[in-house]
């Protein structure tokens, strides 16, 4: 999947490029990016209903940080829901305004 702007996983910040994110192994999601960038956070069921799409992630972003937040795979109707880190939590709690951007994978990839 191609991320166009960096991001965060928790407090790490992965820079924009062309990712593979792993179906969770249990409640832990793995993340592969451009040189070597990768990430690994616990997730936990996501609420609501499962997007349009083959796979599709959900970032929160306020103002030019994003957070990744969202997670759902092609092939199952539940999610994962990534917790916000103490940094997000900051700047929820700064009153920034808040934009979701969804991105939908072009295909299934494995």
């Amino acid at each position: 999947m191609d991320i166009p702007f960096n991001f965060n996983v928790a407090e790490k910040v992965l820079p924009a490029g062309h990712y593979l994110i792993l179906a969770p192994q249990g409640q832990t999601l793995r993340i592969l990016g451009p040189n070597g960038a990768a990430a690994l956070t616990m997730t936990s069921p996501a609420s609501g209903r499962r997007p349009e799409g083959p796979g599709v992630v959900a970032f929160n972003c306020y103002g030019r940080r994003c957070f990744l937040s969202q997670f759902w795979t092609a092939r199952t109707e539940s999610g994962k829901q990534i917790a916000k880190c103490r940094l997000e939590k900051e700047l929820a709690n700064d009153k920034e305004q808040l934009a979701v951007i969804t991105l939908r994978a072009s295909r299934y990839q494995q």
